[in-house]
C-alpha cells in the first residue's frame, strides 16, 4: 500500500477529551519486564532493559517512524535514548473507535461516523493513514480521527516462560495474549488453570478471522469477549477474567493541575488508586484522602 500524500485532516478536539503533552514532555525512563504502550508506538523490549513512554496508548509505527523519534529521543540530553533492540510489531484486526465522521475523498479511503467500530488492518505503512474495514468495505483513514482499544491483556512478544511466571500467581482464568514464539505473525492465549498455566493457538482461517475452536471471530478482542462467558477449554470449565481487578494501581507520568472542581491533583510520580475506568478519557482515583477525576491518558500502570 502505498503512502498518502496528502496531509492528514485536522483532528477536532472533544471539549471534554484532555489534551496530551507533546512530544518530549513528561518523557518517564520505566524498568520493564513486558510492554509498554506509547501514544506514537508500541514498544517490546527485553527483561530488564529500560525504555521510555509518552502513555498508555496502543498504536504501531512503522519502522521508519520508530528510527526517527528515537534518533530525535537521543538528541536529548535530559533523557535516555530507546534501546536498540525495541521492535516494532503490527497488530493485525485489532479495533479502534472512531472519534469523529469522516467522509472519503478518494476512492481508496473509507468513510465512517463517530462512535463506529472499525477494524484496523494496517498500521506500518503509513503513521498518518491507517488502512482499515468496516461493514465488509475496507479502506485507508485518518489515523487521528480513530483511538484504538487498547487492552491491559495484549502483552505483545513476551515469551512463554514470562508469561507463566506472570500468571502462575493469579486468579482462575487469569490470561494474556502475546506473540508466538514458534509463529511469528499470530498469536497465543495464555491462562492460568488450577496450579498451572495453558496456552492456547489462536488459529487464523483463510478469511483472516480468529478462533480456537469452531466459532470464529473478525478480531482479537470479539474472541476474548466471547471467552469471558464460555470457556477456552475442552477439558476445564476455564473462562477468562482479566488480571488487573477494577480497582487497580497507576502511576501518574506528568503534572496534574485541576481545572475543575471534583478533579484529583497530582505530581508525576505519584501512585494513584483507580477505582473506576468507566470513562473512556477521565477515571476516578484516590490517593490518601483524596479522591476526584483525572485524565487516562496521564498514568501508566503502576509495576512495584
Amino acid at each position: 500500500m502505498g503512502s498518502k500524500n496528502s496531509s492528514t485532516p485536522a483532528q477536532v478536539k472533544s471539549a471534554q477529551t484532555p489534551s496530551e503533552p507533546g512530544v518530549g514532555e513528561g518523557i518517564k525512563s520505566i524498568p520493564t519486564t513486558g510492554v509498554f504502550k506509547a501514544v506514537n508506538f508500541e514498544l517490546y523490549v527485553k527483561p530488564n532493559l529500560t525504555i521510555m513512554t509518552f502513555g498508555v496508548v496502543a498504536i504501531v509505527c512503522s519502522a521508519a517512524y520508530l528510527a526517527y523519534m528515537k534518533s530525535q529521543l537521543k538528541e536529548s540530553k535530559t533523557y535516555i535514548a530507546i534501546a536498540d533492540d525495541v521492535v516494532p510489531v503490527r497488530l493485525l484486526n485489532m479495533e479502534a473507535v472512531a472519534k469523529h465522521d469522516f467522509n472519503a475523498t478518494a476512492e481508496d479511503e473509507l468513510s465512517f461516523r463517530k462512535g463506529q467500530i472499525l477494524k484496523v488492518l494496517n498500521m506500518e505503512d503509513d503513521m498518518n493513514w491507517f488502512r482499515a474495514e468496516l461493514d465488509g468495505r475496507d479502506g485507508l483513514i485518518p489515523s487521528n480521527y480513530i483511538e484504538m482499544k487498547s487492552h491491559e491483556w495484549y502483552y505483545g512478544r513476551i515469551t512463554r516462560a514470562d508469561a507463566e511466571k506472570l500468571l502462575l500467581n493469579k486468579h482462575e482464568g487469569a490470561f494474556l495474549i502475546r506473540v508466538s514464539e514458534s509463529s511469528p505473525g499470530d498469536f497465543s492465549l495464555s491462562v492460568k488453570c488450577g496450579d498451572g498455566v495453558q496456552h492456547f493457538k489462536v488459529l487464523r482461517d483463510a478469511q483472516g478471522k480468529f478462533f480456537l475452536w469452531v466459532v470464529k471471530f473478525n478480531s482479537l478482542n470479539e474472541l476474548v469477549e466471547y471467552h469471558r462467558s464460555a470457556s477456552v477449554s475442552r477439558s476445564h470449565d476455564i473462562k477468562l477474567k482479566d488480571m488487573t481487578p477494577e480497582e487497580f494501581l497507576v502511576q501518574a507520568l506528568y503534572d496534574f493541575t485541576p481545572q475543575e472542581h471534583g478533579e484529583l491533583e497530582f505530581k508525576r510520580g505519584d501512585v494513584i488508586t483507580v477505582t473506576d475506568r468507566s470513562d473512556q478519557h477521565w477515571w476516578t482515583g484516590e490517593m490518601g484522602n483524596r479522591r476526584g477525576l483525572f485524565p487516562a491518558t496521564y498514568v501508566a500502570p503502576y509495576h512495584t
